[in-house]
């Protein structure tokens, strides 16, 4: 996990707003912190990384929508083993169509939920404009948290890691003060010795 995040923060300097939106693909959350923590670090600009990123993350969910609401019962066929499991799915699609706004809204908000909701928003044939429109507003708000977060952390980050330079260089001025107080006074007591 942590050469794969040193990779991803590595491309994502070199290759900057780029590399926010081909992140979002694979690995939105940690992207949109990323894309904080660089931004408070200055290697990215907060509000174009922001733009880029909603840009990204917005693409990705219509295209897991569009793979949902293109693939369609072919797709649940692949999908499930047994016709059980299928009547299972058709009956959810039912309780989506029911709910389906605060489905896709809350259901976009929350990370382990996303990608099964988006493909399933397709596969119920879910209003594209409807979809377009909350999935949007969701999107704004997700990336504005998630972002903030990967900044503030970076400014307490650096904050503590300030204190600790200073408690460092503090104790090492203090044991140079104590290593010449030792040495002059070592080196009174050699003068003295007759």
């Amino acid at each position: 996990m942590i050469n794969i995040l040193a990779f991803i923060t590595s491309f994502i300097k070199i290759s900057k707003y780029f590399g926010v939106f081909i992140g979002t693909f694979i690995e939105g959350p940690t992207v949109g912190m990323l894309t904080g923590s660089l931004a408070r670090l200055g290697y990215l600009n907060i509000y174009l990384g922001y733009l880029v990123y909603v840009i990204g993350d917005f693409t990705a969910d219509c295209l897991y929508y569009a793979i949902g609401y293109h693939g369609g019962t072919g797709l649940l066929k692949k999908l499930t083993f047994s016709s059980k499991t299928l009547a299972k799915v058709k009956k959810s699609m039912i309780f989506f169509n029911n709910h389906s706004n605060k489905i896709i809204f809350f259901g976009k908000l929350t990370h382990f939920l996303g990608l099964p909701i988006l493909i399933g928003a397709g596969l119920a044939h879910y209003s594209w404009r409807k979809f377009l429109v909350l999935d949007l507003i969701a999107t704004l708000i997700k990336s504005a948290v998630i972002i903030s977060i990967g900044f503030y952390l970076t400014s307490f980050w650096v904050g503590i890691d300030n204190a600790i330079n200073y408690v460092g260089l503090t104790i090492t001025f203090l044991a140079t003060i104590l290593l010449v107080y030792f040495l002059i006074k070592l080196s009174n007591k050699k003068r003295k010795l007759p």
